[in-house]
């Protein structure tokens, strides 16, 4: 869907900074691996799969954010809503997920300055709480 899509901007450094010291104090919880929410969202099980990464990601799963971020854009499982995808995207993209830094580029698109000031805003707030309750 995003393929060949791609937008050039500059990157916060101290919110890569808090990205890693939040994950360094973070201790994942996972019950459940990104390849069963794969699994449940190649099935068109969307609920499934959300329920899956959501907690993978507070856990601090790279792949999984990206997969989060990924249901968020698209409206799969979650209310679609590319201000909480973006803030995913950003969250994994600085744990060195290198696809969702192509996917943040992508739905960017779609978002007006202040939705995107307002997802920098969230993703630093939701480092902040260790990924909880994001």
């Amino acid at each position: 869907f995003w393929e060949g899509i791609t937008l050039r901007y500059s990157k916060q450094t101290s919110f890569a900074a808090a990205v890693v010291l939040a994950m360094a104090a973070a201790v994942p919880a996972v019950a459940s691996t990104v390849n069963n929410g794969l699994n449940a969202y190649h099935a068109g099980k969307y609920d499934a799969a959300s329920a899956i990464f959501k907690p993978l990601s507070e856990g601090g799963n790279a792949s999984a954010q990206n997969h989060l971020g990924y249901l968020y854009a698209q409206g799969h499982g979650v209310q679609q809503d590319h201000v909480r995808a973006y803030m995913w995207f950003s969250i994994s993209a600085a744990m060195g997920e290198h696809l969702a830094k192509d996917n943040r580029d992508s739905v960017v698109l779609w978002m007006t300055a202040t939705d995107v000031e307002k997802a920098q805003n969230m993703a630093v707030s939701c480092v902040k709480r260790r990924l909880k309750n994001c």
